[in-house]
This record gives C-alpha cells, sequence and structure tokens, in this order.
C-alpha cells in the first residue's frame, strides 16, 4: 500500500446550531486521499472482490448498492490502542502474521510513515488499505472513530469507493463509510450519475463506431465517450449525442484529443483532424 498525501480526511456530518444547541458532526467515513503513484491509479479491484462490492454499475445495480459490501473479510482488523493510536487495516499479511507481530511499528512501517508523531495516516493500494488515528489522553478519539467504521463494516454496513477531487491534476481517493449515515441527497446525486453513464455507454453503443475503428483496423489505447453536449465550442458539430476522447495506438501518425464521430469516421479513410500532417 501507498500512503495517501493529498485530502485525507475524517468525514462527518455538519455541525448544525440551534437555538444556542450544536448537533451534528456525526462519523460518515474516512477518505484514505491519494497521491501521484501508480498503485493509485490501478482502480480498487482486489479490495471490492474480497469484500464483495459490485463495484460496476449495471441497470439495476447502481448508486449504493453498486458501493456496498457484502461480505467482511478476516483480515480486516481493528485495534483500539497501540501505543495511543488506533488502527483499521486490511491486509492479505494476516492470513499468515503470528497475532504478536501485531504491533504499531509494523503497522506503521506497512503505512509508510513520515513521521511517528502524524494524527492521522492513510495507506491503500489496489488490494489493501491502512489507517492510522491518534488518540489523545482523556478521549479515545481514535478508537472512537474507526471503531464505528469497523463496527459497520462487521455489520455489512460500509460502502468502498473512489471520490473527491482536486482540480484538474487532482485524484480520487479510497473511501471507506457507513451506508446507514451516508446522505439522502448525496446517494440521490451518486444513483443519477450512474444511470447517466449507463445512459451514455447505450448512446455510444449506438453509434457503432468502435465497431467500424475494429473493422478498419484502428487502433488505440483509450475511446472513452462523453456527452457532446457543451462539447469545444459551437464551430464543432456533430450529429450524435456523444464524443470520444481518442488515445490512438500510433502516436507518431495520430493525433489524440476530444473527436466526434463524424471524425472518427473521416479518420478511417485517412482525413479529417485525427491523423498528422506529413512532415514538410
Amino acid at each position: 500500500m501507498r500512503r495517501g498525501s493529498q485530502e485525507a480526511i475524517v468525514i462527518t456530518s455538519p455541525i448544525v446550531e440551534t437555538e444556542g444547541r450544536k448537533s451534528g458532526g456525526q462519523i460518515i467515513g474516512v477518505s484514505l486521499g491519494w497521491d501521484w503513484v501508480p498503485e493509485h491509479e490501478w482502480g480498487i479491484s482486489g479490495i471490492c472482490g474480497r469484500f464483495g462490492v459490485p463495484g460496476k454499475s449495471s441497470r439495476g445495480c447502481v448508486g449504493a448498492d453498486v458501493r456496498t459490501i457484502t461480505k467482511v473479510p478476516d483480515e480486516l482488523k481493528f485495534f483500539d490502542n497501540l501505543d495511543g493510536y488506533a488502527y483499521l487495516m486490511f491486509t492479505d499479511s494476516f492470513s499468515y502474521t503470528k497475532p504478536e507481530d501485531f504491533t504499531a511499528k509494523n503497522f506503521n512501517r506497512m503505512l509508510r510513515l513520515y513521521d511517528e508523531k502524524e494524527d492521522f495516516s492513510t495507506a491503500w493500494s489496489e488490494r489493501d488499505f491502512g489507517v492510522r488515528m491518534k488518540n489523545d489522553d482523556a478521549l479515545n478519539i481514535g478508537g472512537s472513530v474507526l471503531g464505528q467504521i469497523y463496527d459497520a463494516f462487521t455489520k455489512r454496513d460500509g460502502m468502498i469507493f473512489l471520490g473527491g477531487q482536486k482540480g484538474p491534476f487532482g485524484n480520487r481517493g479510497l473511501v471507506l463509510s457507513i451506508r446507514s449515515r451516508m446522505p439522502a441527497d448525496f446517494l440521490e446525486k451518486m444513483k443519477a450519475a450512474d444511470e447517466d453513464y449507463l445512459n451514455l455507454l447505450d448512446a455510444s453503443e449506438k453509434t457503432g463506431i468502435k465497431q467500424k475503428l475494429e473493422a478498419a483496423g484502428k487502433n488505440y489505447y483509450a475511446l472513452s465517450p462523453r456527452w457532446s453536449t457543451g462539447f469545444k465550442d459551437d464551430d464543432t458539430k456533430t450529429e450524435h449525442p456523444v464524443v470520444y476522447w481518442l488515445n490512438p495506438e500510433d502516436q507518431r501518425g495520430n493525433n489524440a484529443g476530444w473527436f466526434t464521430v463524424e471524425q472518427l469516421l473521416e479518420w478511417i479513410d485517412g482525413k479529417g483532424p485525427i491523423p498528422k500532417a506529413e512532415a514538410a
């Protein structure tokens, strides 16, 4: 697992004040953040598989249902207080590590700590994750926060997904949340986004462009659709509801970028904006 140095936070409900009394601040989950490392770009299919999370939207399975755990692997473990810190860890090493080796020192090594005095530390990869949170002298804060998440997961009331974005160069971090505490409006937006994506895939399939490019021997690393509404500028015309991000295999002879279905069809004939102009 690799450290999540960006956007790693504890997620809580908003604190509101009514007639001088404050309420809210309930623990919803944690975001383990992200870093500019390959391990945070490979997805979380390994974790999803172990926790029985569908992980991929389909008709009849969208929103929270796609991200909710259905299994609790033995390798998910919670430690209330080790040298003043609470730990929530999921790693295959638990299947062969002796209990006497479940120590703060070993977990800190897994989490790749910069400083052992850090209050909140996270790390994850496609197949494992870990969270470390400080307990203070009076209150077992770290144990309370991570303990609530662990208890929810043992009851299959947990969600696992990638979320968060920090500007145009941001990435998505691993989120562990308590499903029953997720805001209803957020879950509705999540469901709507999944349904919109499925509609996008259906619209893309109807263009038949992928099959036509394959038949013409036009190979690519990526051909990713998006809705054409608001695409580029008014000078770019298309009769189709989708456009595509193309990353061609032949980088020397072809341009990468956003293109319409019409421009992709031109590519088949060696025309349009995709083929690079021959060097003078």
